[in-house]
């Protein structure tokens, strides 16, 4: 094998259609090669080669999930490898230092894949979520949820370890902004350097593969949480529902219009930041498209 992607994340950035167009498409390509190990589930990525951001995993069994990785890649005989979690732009640096000490064994080249998106639409995204799996009552209000996972949000911070051991020349960032590039498997072919066209599947993949729920129905699933025991087993249903609701009315949506205050406290918070990070990691429309979304 002659080099290997790692897909870092970030979530809500194309990820769930990143991860199922590998499994159903890179399986049947000789000359790209997607790892069973590690792999969650059908479609969801190498979660457990993040130990499902388990802190407290031994470095011993990080290091030898990886390196069974490893092998299963040289073992196939491909050209290119990938591997792919959002999860892995959580890591712990000691975690990641562990990834690095196994594959720079090999004598590949190796990049690191990170996807962007602008703060306003992603943090609302990931609260969106975050709220599909868990009670309001204990998730609480996207004004709580941003308070406390603000950090998460800078790019800069999310990449910098990798971009210390990997090197800088070695990362590959690009901003997910349907504007400018309206399918992400596009983004990832060229990144890649293949065309590979998507194999039939019994069931077609949407491109938007992960469906979100719009904010509007945050107050619906408010008032469902709070008057509903948590153990309810038709909080699924109900919630299915809502997404179905919010394919429907999703070009109405106000999004983070909805939160004026959060929308200030985002924008103020993290315009300099963003203009930092572009400079160094984006082209130049991309640069414009992200910092156009933060002038008042």
């Amino acid at each position: 094998m002659k080099k290997l992607f790692l897909h870092i994340g970030y979530g809500k950035c194309g990820t769930t259609a990143i991860q199922k167009f590998a499994y159903n498409n890179f399986k049947h390509n000789s000359r790209i090669y997607l790892p069973e190990t590690g792999w969650w589930k059908q479609g969801e990525g190498h979660h457990h080669l993040a130990a499902n951001l388990n802190y407290e995993v031994r470095e011993e069994d990080l290091s030898e999930k990886w390196e069974m990785a490893a092998n299963e890649l040289v073992d196939s005989g491909a050209e290119i490898g990938f591997i792919s979690s959002e999860q892995f732009c959580f890591l712990r640096p000691a975690q990641v230092k562990v990834i690095h000490r196994v594959l720079t064994r090999y004598d590949w080249e190796i990049k690191i894949i990170f996807f962007v998106r602008s703060q306003l639409d992603l943090a609302l995204s990931s609260y969106m979520q975050k709220l599909k799996h868990t009670s309001f009552r204990e998730l609480g209000s996207f004004e709580k949820f941003f308070s406390l996972h603000k950090n998460s949000f800078d790019f800069q911070h999310r990449i910098a370890v990798w971009e210390e051991l990997f090197g800088l020349e070695n990362l590959i960032v690009r901003l997910y902004d349907k504007a400018l590039v309206e399918n992400v498997i596009d983004q990832l072919n060229e990144i890649l350097e293949v065309d590979i066209e998507p194999a039939p599947v019994a069931e077609p993949a949407s491109p938007r593969a992960n469906f979100s729920i719009i904010p509007e129905c945050i107050e619906l699933i408010k008032f469902y949480d709070e008057n509903t025991p948590d153990s309810s087993a038709k909080r699924p249903e109900f919630i299915s529902k809502l997404i179905t609701l919010s394919q429907k009315m999703a070009r109405c949506s106000a999004g983070i219009k909805l939160f004026a205050k959060e929308e200030l406290q985002i924008i103020d918070h993290f315009r300099g930041i963003n203009e930092d990070f572009g400079n160094k990691f984006l082209s130049e429309s991309e640069r414009r498209a992200l910092n156009q979304k933060f002038t008042r």
